[in-house]
């Protein structure tokens, strides 16, 4: 017997380990989605639903090569920024000036950045119960330039 497509993908999202297919197959009677089944079953599996709204701060770190970077307190700022109502933090990896904020074989480092900035972020930024995405500058990068002129 041939299955149509809907009724295939029924099956298989039923059959699947996975925590949005056992959330899909908590459907009542009438094919709508059981809401309350639905949200239980994500918080039981630790999903985060896409309806929920984050408060996002962004630490930008665009030094120049001369700057330092010894009079930044991240944990006094994370704290601050988690006080600030902030659920997650947009950091740093590499800039436009094209420095990377963490250790690297191949990416030029800021020079005057002698420990991993943005190691050092994230784990302070789970410390304080915040989630972090990285950011990495690919539509404006100095040391490119400076290496690749022809790439400008």
């Amino acid at each position: 017997m041939k299955t149509d497509r809907r009724t295939f993908l029924k099956i298989a999202s039923a059959a699947s380990a996975s925590p949005y297919a056992r959330a899909a197959s908590l459907r009542t009677q009438d094919t709508y989605p059981n809401l309350a089944a639905v949200q239980l079953a994500y918080k039981k599996a630790g999903i985060i639903s896409p309806e929920k709204t984050y408060r996002t701060m962004e630490w930008e770190f665009q030094m120049p090569p001369q700057e330092t970077f010894d009079l930044i307190n991240l944990e006094a700022a994370m704290k601050a920024s988690r006080d600030a109502g902030s659920e997650n933090l947009m950091l740093y990896t590499q800039g436009h000036w094209g420095y990377a904020l963490y250790p690297s074989d191949c990416a030029v480092r800021q020079p005057h950045l002698d420990y991993d900035l943005f190691g050092t972020e994230v784990s302070l930024a789970r410390k304080y119960g915040m989630s972090a995405t990285a950011y990495y500058s690919l539509q404006a990068n100095e040391q490119c330039i400076i290496s690749h002129p022809d790439w400008a």
